[in-house]
């Protein structure tokens, strides 16, 4: 299969296609010190990693630090192409799936005010986490643990980019990792600040699941859904009166009665 980076071209034509790619561009040339460096390691997958970009928020220069080419792909669908980004300020955010925490300071760089829930089961990705969101650990909690619809210890595959793992994934190489229920984790958030500005969810698959496990009386103070699913299989367990669109692979959920 023809191919440029990891892309294959057919990918990659229908990403020059879609409006949202441009609008990325030019975030892209107002975040990045080097953007066309930037975009073209990101396009051909260059090697040279870790390594560090220093980008520009709303609450001065930050720096991100990268370990593969994945992370730089992740970095550009959540800062240049705001795959989970919402037009409100966010205050409470709560994160399954958080990787090295680049969704985490995406929302902590939004809002100075914002406080965000991180959960990781992978140790290594949590103390990336951790570097990624220095300086900023008055704001936000990060816990060690898989967010599912059951307790317990759980076999979890890992693979090298760190991007994929999940619970009941094929991946040769497994874990063992410490598994909560979903409502032992939004409970006492909600209980906390009484309502969820944002859930994100992005568990490889294990997204249903999860969705299944929520009550009913929860979704009624989460005001903003994001969750990575290509096929569109949440909508089943997301209340009506969330409205809901897609940016790209990510399915954005908003709660009509709490705008």
């Amino acid at each position: 299969m023809i191919g440029v980076g990891r892309r294959s071209l057919s990918v990659l034509l229908k990403r020059v296609t879609e409006p949202c790619t441009y609008a990325a561009l030019g975030r892209m040339a107002r975040i990045h010190k080097h953007p066309w460096r930037v975009l073209w390691r990101e396009v051909f997958s260059r090697s040279g990693y870790p390594t560090t970009l220093v980008i520009q928020t709303p609450v001065g220069l930050r720096s991100v630090r990268l370990f593969n080419a994945e992370d730089l792909s992740t970095f550009d669908s959540v800062f240049c192409r705001l795959d989970y980004g919402d037009p409100h300020p966010l205050c409470f955010v709560v994160d399954f799936g958080s990787n090295i925490g680049i969704t985490g300071l995406y929302w902590l760089t939004r809002n100075p005010e914002s406080r965000v829930y991180l959960y990781e089961p992978v140790p290594q990705l949590l103390e990336r986490l951790r570097l990624n969101l220095t300086g900023l650990e008055d704001r936000y909690t990060a816990e060690q643990v898989a967010v599912s619809n059951s307790r317990g210890p759980v076999e979890f595959g890992v693979e090298p980019t760190g991007r994929l793992g999940g619970i009941g994934t094929e991946w040769s190489e497994k874990i063992e990792v410490r598994r909560n229920h979903v409502m032992n984790v939004l409970g006492p958030v909600l209980d906390r600040h009484g309502t969820i500005d944002c859930l994100k969810v992005d568990i490889e698959g294990h997204e249903d699941a999860v969705f299944r496990a929520i009550d009913a009386g929860c979704w009624k103070r989460i005001r903003y859904v994001a969750v990575e699913d290509y096929l569109g299989k949440t909508r089943e367990y997301v209340p009506d009166y969330f409205t809901s669109t897609r940016q790209l692979s990510v399915l954005r959920f908003t709660n009509t009665l709490l705008r």
